[in-house]
């Protein structure tokens, strides 16, 4: 069974399992909405799965406890509008119904109240506020055309004119006459919504060509973001180290040379913002920007280069003598635009000039890597070919395919090399980048020409960082993994034989390139990651935050073993962390994050006589335990025996609900850790048993008192529902009505 504590997609729980998310949602769904109707609260529990939908699918971390004013305002402003229909005549999802604001509340209250909201998290009452806020707007962008797509806007137009939308017939009647143009649907508005959305899939919502908005509408742009794969904890190496590798990088020194060379009063700029060519030819001369190859007409060097150049074709070094203006010189006019990008100098008054706050990073060899690799998506325009600009200014000749998502291609590549633990064949890794980039037809490589021009562009900047000294590059046999990879199919489109077999016989060489981050690489690849909002864990990263804190990103983040080498770098006591697990309210959770630490801290089974001897812990303690077999249940006395029957129900039914303890109590052969504890004992002598337990949670002991359990007497095998379903259950079945209506 999955438990409740793996709340967010992060887990280590398959974490790419939609089936598993869906068994989340539906069980915080249903404890959400038993919290609220016990205070007299309706909710109305398809926009609270909505709400939690937005957070799997739509930001980048997919963290469904983590919740801040910024997820409230895309939820509402964004997500709703896009995502849900409300018809005019729905009384199940009417406007009055479905109540978003309200819902947001209700999902905040129950995490907040079980103790699983996440310690990152904005405080409720900020939530809350920030819920109210968007209130008097949030109806309005439901129905806003420029909010939605297009099966949407075809949806609602066509329950305006009076089409049965439930009717099948009627509704293909009326998209018969939209495309016969018969309609008097307003065709050039659904061309744009239709052009938008497009646009949003090709690029995601945050891209430059999103189109109108609640976000944009506001002057905020998109608010959602596209979802980014899980990323395993890293070890990141001593400063020491770090900085003895980046004084070895020939790049980061003429980026720092650069700095000081410019000077303080700067150097001055042309009229186009150019340096002057004086100037430019002496920065070429000083920082050594002439490679092994010259530039054509350029007489050749005689002594060899100090370092490899770029393997970029527009790189090729420069040729001070014969350059005429700075363009000419495409090595040094990479560096100026890069330091300008990582903010280490800037134009001040018609002059080139140091950044005062930076100096200290220009000094620092690892710092300044850091800003140099958090930069790099910004130097498209001096990194890959595009067309010559109309001004005049100098351009590249050709377009790269990867030239219009390239900010987007350089963080998905570092991201895909940061934790991997071993290194990543470039057949694979070009194959995920053609797969994401370059098989659209609207913006994609549109001949066999164009694909090998962009995989030649993107191993130059591989180049780029390799002189850099973040990326490494060797030949070897690559990891057994990968060919499991590409036999599974999900690196190149289904029909693609001959892109297959290319595939599977390129990792089966012996001598093929393999990359990988340097120790430097991983601590600039985290930095840059940090600054787009990425998750990008770190062990030690967390030594000096509160045991609350940190308990949770472990339960959520962390594989065992870097749990433990992060408990072994935490400034922290086991009474800290005891209080932090008494703070959580959950069962499963609860039971879980004792578990973590019985297997992580260097004292577990002390750790867990400590959890025992707490009569708020006691009963988790006693649940972890004997599932881990520390313990056997025949060691337990008659009240741990209670104890355990009670946390072993209270669980389940959190879990699940009644129809689970139901289901379980009939399900013949059960070999389940709560069958070998508790043999064949009927459900209702367990039940009593639990509620003479004196267990902690009379709330939770109260809801199995009133456990019905009549079902049970019915013959085994016999089709239909265990038991009557309930009001709020049949509720929730038209939640998934109404699931089958967005867009």
């Amino acid at each position: 069974m999955r438990l409740l504590f793996d709340i967010d997609e992060t887990s280590q729980e398959d974490p790419g399992d939609d089936g598993f998310f869906e068994d989340v949602q539906e069980a915080i769904v249903r404890l959400a909405a038993e919290r609220e109707e016990a205070g007299g609260r309706p909710v109305n529990e398809f926009a609270v799965a909505v709400a939690l939908e937005y957070r799997h699918q739509g930001t980048e971390d997919g963290r469904l406890a983590l919740w801040r004013t910024e997820h409230v305002r895309a939820l509402l402003r964004e997500w709703f509008p896009r995502k849900v229909t409300l018809l005019p005549d729905d009384e199940e999802l009417s406007d009055e119904r479905v109540d978003a604001p309200g819902a947001v509340c209700a999902l905040v209250g129950f995490l907040d109240a079980a103790g699983i909201l996440d310690p990152r998290s904005d405080s409720p009452q900020a939530l809350y506020e920030a819920a109210a806020a968007e209130r008097a707007g949030w109806r309005q962008d439901m129905f806003d055309p420029r909010f939605m797509g297009t099966a949407k806007f075809l949806m609602l137009s066509a329950a305006e004119q009076g089409v049965d939308v439930r009717d099948e017939k009627a509704l293909d009647s009326f998209l018969t006459l939209v495309r016969d143009g018969r309609s008097s649907l307003d065709q050039e508005q659904l061309a744009q919504i239709a052009q938008r959305q497009h646009m949003q899939e090709l690029l995601g919502t945050d891209g430059p060509f999103a189109g109108a908005g609640p976000g944009n509408a506001r002057g905020t742009g998109s608010l959602l973001r596209e979802r980014t794969p899980v990323i395993a904890p890293v070890v990141l190496a001593p400063l020491d180290d770090l900085q003895e590798q980046a004084r070895g990088s020939v790049l980061l020194k003429q980026l720092a040379q650069l700095v000081h060379e410019i000077g303080p009063s700067g150097r001055s700029l042309t009229k186009t913002g150019r340096l002057r060519i004086v100037d430019a030819r002496e920065l070429a001369r000083r920082l050594d920007t002439a490679a092994g190859v010259p530039a054509e007409g350029a007489p050749a060097r005689t002594t060899a280069p100090v370092h490899r150049a770029p393997r970029l074709p527009h790189l090729r070094g420069d040729n001070p003598d014969a350059a005429r203006t700075a363009d000419d010189l495409p090595c040094l006019s990479l560096l100026v635009a890069w330091a300008t990008a990582a903010r280490l100098i800037r134009v001040r008054k018609g002059r080139l000039v140091p950044v005062a706050k930076a100096r200290k990073d220009v000094d620092d060899p690892a710092a300044l890597a850091a800003r140099a690799v958090r930069s790099l998506p910004e130097l498209r325009e001096r990194l890959l070919p595009h067309p010559s600009r109309k001004d005049g200014e100098g351009g590249l000749g050709e377009w790269s395919a990867l030239f219009p998502r390239f900010a987007d291609l350089v963080a998905d590549l570092l991201a895909a090399l940061y934790g991997m633990p071993v290194a990543s064949p470039w057949p694979v890794l070009w194959a995920t980048v053609r797969a994401a980039y370059l098989d659209d037809p609207f913006f994609g490589a549109d001949d066999d020409n164009s694909v090998t021009q962009a995989e030649a562009h993107l191993r130059g900047i591989v180049g780029v960082l390799e002189d850099l000294g973040v990326v490494s590059v060797t030949r070897g046999r690559p990891d057994p993994d990968f060919s499991a990879l590409v036999r599974s199919g999900a690196l190149v489109p289904p029909g693609e034989r001959k892109r297959q077999h290319a595939l599977k016989r390129a990792l089966l060489g012996t001598d093929v390139e393999l990359l990988d981050l340097t120790p430097l690489g991983t601590h600039a690849v985290r930095e840059l990651l940090l600054s787009l909002g990425r998750q990008s864990p770190a062990v030690g990263a967390l030594r000096d935050e509160p045991a609350p804190l940190l308990l949770s990103v472990l339960l959520d983040e962390y594989d065992t073993d870097s749990a433990r080498a992060e408990l072994a770098t935490w400034h922290g006591t086991t009474e800290q962390l005891l209080n932090a697990v008494q703070t959580i309210r959950l069962h499963s959770r609860r039971a879980a994050a004792l578990q973590l630490l019985l297997d992580t801290l260097p004292d577990g089974p002390r750790f867990m006589t400590q959890a025992r001897q707490d009569p708020e812990l006691a009963p988790a303690a006693l649940l972890a335990a004997t599932n881990t077999g520390l313990l056997d249940v025949a060691d337990l006395d008659q009240r741990e025996v209670a104890l355990l029957a009670a946390e072993s129900l209270l669980t389940v039914r959190e879990l699940g609900g009644d129809e689970e303890l139901l289901r379980g109590a009939r399900r013949p052969g059960d070999s389940s850790a709560r069958g070998r504890q508790h043999g064949s004992a009927p459900l209702a002598q367990m039940i009593d048993l639990a509620l003479a337990s004196g267990h902690p949670d009379t709330a939770g002991l109260d809801g199995l008192r009133h456990i019905d359990l009549a079902p049970l007497s019915r013959q085994p095998g016999r089709p239909g529902r265990l038991r009557a379903v309930p009001a709020r259950q049949q509720h929730r079945g038209r939640r998934g009505k109404g699931k089958r209506r967005r867009r």
